[in-house]
């Protein structure tokens, strides 16, 4: 499969791994706990442990000019920034006599993969919004510690604090791209989720005595890149319990706070828990003009607000700790 070369999705990076039905498996898989799998962006990072983009801080506006007269020279100036992956891993192993006793050893194996790829999917998700390499340096940084100050940070003009004091959730605005924020693999290595299928081998019980297995290795090496901080939104500390009677215009402001506003710079999605979904719905019945339709998206009819599509996102907990000013 060719990677749609502009902007291609994790969907697309995983689907070159491997024609054959196994790697559309892993994908099926992937879809069913990773929301991210058809909506992000993931390229090769510039390093072999991270990534590397550079931030337009200065852009050059020009002047006008008369006759016999200059110009001032002008330059666009930027700010690196650095982003670093982790290694996703998991191991599996199978008593070989439980397949031999299993009528259907092949599906049982299956079965105990799958279950392997849908919960590091699940840790991967996670990992985009809530990562933090502060307190887990294997891992690499989310969403979260990043636009987690509404007044004084740097990212502070795209947080809104709605203001809860309990059952806190999150809804974000995310522009897939590789000039605003993309998922990445470390240059040189393999980009997708890998599964190894192992030989058949001998390992020893607490007793010392041997058995025979069969294993499987799933590795995934990801990172999350901010290149352009503007592209990204949050809504903050809503309560999912009291959801405000004018949770709809904090949503406009959402999507209102990225620039470009319909245009973007690749995919422009919003995603929430399952919790606020609901909320969303509930809440827009009460209000009148406010465009809320659905279209498709990935394959599937989905909700859209203002025309950006709605994506559930289960890994968005509905216990967040409070913004810090």
């Amino acid at each position: 499969m060719a990677l749609n070369a502009s902007n291609p999705t994790l969907a697309d990076v995983q689907a070159t791994i491997g024609s054959d039905g196994r790697m559309m498996d892993v994908i099926n898989t992937l879809l069913r706990s990773n929301p991210f799998i058809q909506d992000a962006t993931m390229v090769e990072g510039t390093e072999f442990g991270g990534n590397k983009s550079m931030q337009l801080t200065g852009q050059p506006s020009g002047a006008f000019r008369s006759y016999n007269e200059g110009v001032p020279i002008e330059k666009a100036t930027y700010k690196q920034v650095e982003d670093s992956c982790g290694n996703l891993e998991s191991w599996s192993e199978i008593d070989v006599g439980v397949l031999e006793d299993h009528p259907n050893p092949a599906q049982y194996r299956q079965w105990q993969d799958d279950a392997h790829i849908e919960g590091l999917g699940i840790t991967a998700e996670t990992t985009v919004f809530y990562g933090n390499e502060v307190t887990d340096p294997s891992s690499f940084t989310g969403l979260v510690p990043r636009f987690n100050q509404h007044t004084n940070g740097e990212t502070s003009a795209n947080v809104f604090n709605i203001g809860g004091a309990a059952t806190r959730t999150s809804v974000w605005l995310i522009d897939w791209s590789p000039k605003s924020c993309f998922l990445f693999y470390g240059r040189g290595q393999k980009g997708g989720l890998q599964v190894n299928n192992l030989e058949e081998n001998t390992k020893y019980d607490a007793n010392g005595n041997p058995y025979r297995v069969v294993g499987t290795k799933f590795k995934w090496n990801i990172g999350l890149a901010l290149a352009d901080w503007r592209y990204c939104a949050r809504l903050g500390a809503i309560n999912v319990a009291a959801v405000p009677a004018n949770f709809v215009t904090s949503m406009i402001d959402l999507v209102n706070a990225v620039p470009k506003r319909g245009q973007g710079l690749g995919r422009r999605v919003i995603y929430m828990n399952q919790a606020m979904s609901a909320a969303l719905e509930k809440n827009i019945l009460i209000q009148t003009g406010v465009r809320m339709t659905t279209m498709t998206w990935g394959g599937q009819q989905v909700m859209s607000f203002q025309g950006v599509p709605i994506v559930t996102a289960d890994a968005i907990t509905s216990n967040e700790a409070a913004l810090t000013a």
